[in-house]
């Protein structure tokens, strides 16, 4: 049989060999000689690298500052873009009457009170450009005879058609839209309606457009997105106490 060497004569016979001294004296003794050292002062530093960094974040984009209104009774309140001017100027469009709410089909609107009315023009582009005047108008009236229909009249004819209803100020509301068209005229509408604490409320978005050759003398400088994007975070704001 065969013996193992052991390990202690084997490390032992390591250490004995030249060049295998584990803790380098010669070596350190050799860096510690004036010619290495001046070839190491002759060196040039080492320059640390920057880490790679994250590209920094864009500077958060303030909000556009914002304007406050309320009813007169408190009931409704809303903010609007300093862009905008509250208006109680319920005067006739090109498509609907004079008045608190917009009506499509020779109805009777009823006694009511328009509260405030935003209007904006805007230019879109596309094939045809288009210059568009939108408004947003709201109104209420307390009479028993609108509240009665106040979901329906002046919104189920022609060629309007119900659409799913909408949240707004946490109060549910029946939906409505609609066109009509004239000449060069374009009208769309968005019509809301809720009756909240036996108060019929509307809510009317309308957009009426005619092609930028036929209102030559109008020049609107801001895109249809701009008002789109203003009159939704009004709608967004509006509190119905």
């Amino acid at each position: 049989m065969r013996r193992a060497v052991a390990a202690p004569t084997l490390l032992i016979g390591l250490a004995l060999l030249p060049g295998c001294d584990a803790t380098d004296n010669g070596g350190a003794a050799a860096a510690r000689t004036p010619e290495a050292q001046a070839i190491a002062a002759a060196a040039p530093t080492p320059v640390a690298l920057p880490k790679t960094m994250a590209p920094p974040k864009p500077a958060a984009v303030p909000a556009a500052a914002m304007q406050s209104w309320r009813s007169p009774d408190g009931a409704i309140a809303l903010q609007y873009p300093r862009t905008l001017s509250p208006s109680q100027d319920f005067s006739a469009t090109y498509f609907t009457p004079a008045g608190w709410r917009a009506t499509f089909d020779g109805a009777p609107m009823g006694p009511g009170h328009g509260l405030v009315r935003f209007t904006a023009e805007s230019l879109s582009q596309g094939n045809v450009p288009r210059i568009a005047a939108d408004t947003l108008q709201i109104g209420i009236s307390a009479d028993q005879a609108v509240v009665a229909d106040c979901l329906t009249r002046g919104l189920q004819g022609g060629r309007g058609t119900q659409a799913p209803s909408r949240i707004i100020g946490g109060v549910r509301f029946t939906t409505w839209r609609g066109g009509d068209a004239g000449m060069s005229h374009q009208l769309s509408s968005t019509d809301w309606r809720a009756v909240h604490h036996g108060t019929c409320i509307a809510i009317d978005w309308l957009t009426r457009s005619v092609p930028a050759s036929v209102d030559v003398n109008a020049h609107p400088g801001r895109p249809r997105a701009d008002v789109e994007k203003d009159f939704n975070s009004i709608l967004a704001s509006l509190m119905l106490n």
